[in-house]
């Protein structure tokens, strides 16, 4: 792989098209999922403080890395992503439970419709990660213009 310094304008813009098409297509998701079209415009609204969120805990540090996301393999790439994605989507359940208990005891019904959502931001994350190291190297791989061509 040649050297290359990606400008943080491309990383920025690359995290913030993966997040948008994942948010997007996360929402026709739901939708689908529940056989609902309204589900899909509240999820469309109500997701926004996770994606906020994945992006502020998660996009944010892959913008300061650089490069440096260049030499991750895309698979793993996408298998962070999908933990980060457990994460963000179980952040109001542990927050919840520490303010009100002050300790975690996560006692889930793994059978129930809730069970759903881990595994839901899991996919969400691992797309996201994916895309936004493909978008990278997209980026890296186009010739930069220089003023003799011109």
């Amino acid at each position: 792989m040649k050297e290359t310094t990606l400008p943080v304008i491309l990383r920025l813009w690359a995290s913030v098209g993966a997040l948008a098409i994942c948010w997007f297509m996360g929402s026709i998701a739901f939708g689908v999922y529940l056989r609902d079209g309204g589900a899909t415009l509240a999820f469309f609204f109500w997701s926004v403080p996770f994606f906020i969120a994945g992006w502020v805990l998660v996009g944010l540090p892959m913008i300061a890395m650089g490069d440096r996301v260049l030499k991750v393999p895309i698979l793993l790439m996408g298998i962070a992503g999908a933990i980060a994605g457990i994460l963000v989507v179980l952040l109001p359940f542990v927050l919840t439970a520490l303010i009100l208990n002050g300790s975690i005891h996560l006692q889930e019904d793994w059978n129930s419709e809730k069970s759903a959502l881990p595994a839901f931001g899991a996919g969400i994350g691992a797309c996201a990660m994916m895309l936004f190291r493909w978008f990278l190297g997209l980026g890296a791989s186009r010739p930069t213009p220089s003023v003799e061509s011109l």
